[in-house]
């Protein structure tokens, strides 16, 4: 099963239990048998992602009919996703969800028209995912590994990569990674550092 709290409710109201529930569609009739694995939101709250363990990503809009079915479009997959993550370009003119999956392959898809998922490309990895993020361009992608490895793709941003390089960083589950601030010109950390005193 799938809760979803409406991001505007004091925590005094949590405490009774006033939680949505939503019918989570991933096998449905069967959700004793599923687990959603993975979700991932839309910088704006409002879209929201969702990977189970029947091979299958749903979208969501929580503005729709809050009586009835929230999902917007399902797609099936050939491995279930275990870690996702959402990423938008500046202008909103291209949304991505990057998905590692539990078969080890690297798995993008675009966000169409905010209705539905369509497959841009896929890219065979080794093993079962645990972390994925985009960096804030777009242009890089990391992904973490229940065996420790960490990998790097990147592309030119419109959702094409290529692996770059795996590195063996930790000896158990890569659980959770970020990528740091963009990097700040050295003439603009010259002329903040001038202005107040001392580098930022």
């Amino acid at each position: 099963n799938l809760f979803l709290c409406p991001f505007d409710t004091g925590a005094e109201e949590l405490v009774p239990g006033v939680v949505q529930l939503l019918s989570s569609g991933h096998n449905e009739g069967k959700h004793n048998e599923c687990r959603i694995n993975c979700l991932c939101c839309s910088p704006d709250g409002y879209f929201f992602v969702t990977g189970a363990s029947d091979e299958t990503v749903i979208l969501w809009d929580y503005r729709t009919d809050k009586q009835g079915r929230l999902a917007l479009h399902t797609l099936q997959l050939a491995s279930s996703a275990m870690a996702m993550d959402w990423g938008a370009s500046d202008d909103a003119a291209l949304t991505l969800i990057g998905m590692i999956l539990k078969s080890g392959n690297l798995q993008i898809l675009s966000v169409l028209n905010a209705t539905s998922l369509t497959e841009v490309s896929t890219i065979s990895g080794k093993g079962c995912g645990t972390a994925i993020r985009f960096a804030p361009d777009l242009k890089f992608v990391a992904a973490g590994r229940r065996n420790g490895r960490l990998d790097l793709y990147g592309g030119s941003g419109n959702g094409l990569y290529e692996h770059l390089r795996g590195f063996s960083a930790h000896s158990g589950p890569c659980c959770a990674l970020d990528w740091s601030c963009p990097h700040v010109a050295p003439s603009s950390t010259a002329s903040r550092a001038s202005s107040s005193g001392g580098v930022p």
